[in-house]
């Protein structure tokens, strides 16, 4: 398999501290929350706060998806791969704006936590993704979105 010289690595979530979303190195088009806050819910305290944080963190995630592509967008015709993180509830747009925005199935690379996954699974098949490699992760994707990004700029690998 030929390797990519160009990709993008999209997430909501921050996954290489210390680095600018743009341009790393002229190959990798970084495009991450910038702020290292963490998103969901807690895992403690009354039930309706949680649930109001959660509605809350969707609606973040969302926004966020929706910036991301419009940052993404005129890029898409040089790059060679576009891997996207596609965590819990709120991140699942992200597979709705990588068909609007026209992206190849061909180059995309999905990496998904376990969380909702057949929703995830039933929006890449209705999006026509289904021939889309898939990568799985731990939740938030971090290690394993920093492991790719890593790589890629060490030896312009993939796998």
């Amino acid at each position: 398999m030929q390797q990519p010289s160009k990709i993008a690595m999209l997430s909501y979530n921050t996954f290489l501290p210390g680095f600018s979303n743009g341009w790393v190195e002229g190959k990798l088009l970084l495009i991450q929350d910038r702020n290292g806050a963490p998103w969901g819910a807690p895992q403690f305290g009354p039930l309706a706060q949680k649930a109001v944080l959660q509605d809350q963190g969707d609606q973040q995630i969302a926004r966020a998806v929706g910036s991301h592509w419009q940052q993404l967008t005129e890029h898409l015709p040089t790059l060679g791969r576009v891997i996207i993180y596609v965590g819990d509830r709120g991140s699942e747009g992200t597979i709705e704006h990588a068909a609007k925005h026209g992206l190849d199935p061909a180059k995309a690379l999905f990496v998904f936590c376990d969380c909702n996954m057949r929703a995830k699974e039933a929006l890449i098949k209705q999006h026509g993704f289904e021939g889309s490699p898939r990568v799985m992760c731990e939740c938030g994707g971090h290690q394993t979105m920093a492991m790719i990004a890593r790589k890629f700029l060490a030896t312009g690998e993939l796998q």
